[in-house]
């Protein structure tokens, strides 16, 4: 998630004013890590309830927990694949049935985009990329400020030289799977 909008953020503040808004809670134990970004003139990073232009999820239940911040014309770009709590595992809890939230984001969101971002990151080379696949996926919704090449750039600048190809083929295999999903040709 940190790398995502250290990447978002490297691409932006070229062109245009970005303001990030990290909340960490307890990440290093598995913890939820929430970052909100602000493109454009606004005095802070903090996105109030409806005010989300995009929403960005990399767990299906975290993107239930803030469809709050959705408006109806919200674009959701959600990974499918959930990171199983400790308490399901253990067989204390169930997960809720990834079918059930998409219905449910579906009704209050018309702009979703919903699949299995960790596989397209396994095919590129690696689970780890799985935050850059729902880049690529972010850049191809028509109001994204953010240019494909502007995507590119960021991974060039900001990724780790070893990294660089595994990113960017992770970044066009999420743009290609969001063109899919909205039924649109480049």
């Amino acid at each position: 998630m940190l790398t995502a909008s250290t990447i978002i953020g490297h691409a932006v503040m070229k062109k245009n004013n970005v303001l990030i808004s990290e909340v960490h809670g307890m990440a290093q134990r598995g913890g939820v890590v929430i970052v909100t970004i602000a493109i454009g003139d606004h005095k802070s990073a903090l996105i109030g309830e409806g005010e989300a232009d995009v929403i960005i999820g990399f767990e299906p239940s975290e993107v239930v927990r803030w469809v709050r911040k959705a408006r109806e014309d919200t674009h959701i770009i959600m990974n499918t694949r959930p990171i199983i709590p400790l308490s399901v595992t253990l067989g204390l809890s169930s997960y809720p049935d990834i079918g059930e939230f998409i219905k449910e984001l579906s009704t209050k969101c018309r702009n979703l985009i919903a699949f299995d971002a960790t596989s397209l990151a396994e095919e590129a080379g690696s689970a780890i990329v799985t935050n850059t696949v729902l880049l690529g996926a972010f850049s191809a919704i028509p109001t994204c400020p953010i240019g494909f090449e502007d995507f590119e750039r960021a991974i060039e600048e900001r990724v780790r030289e070893k990294y660089i190809d595994l990113n960017k083929k992770a970044l066009k295999k999420g743009r290609e799977k969001a063109l899919e999903i909205l039924n649109v040709g480049e």
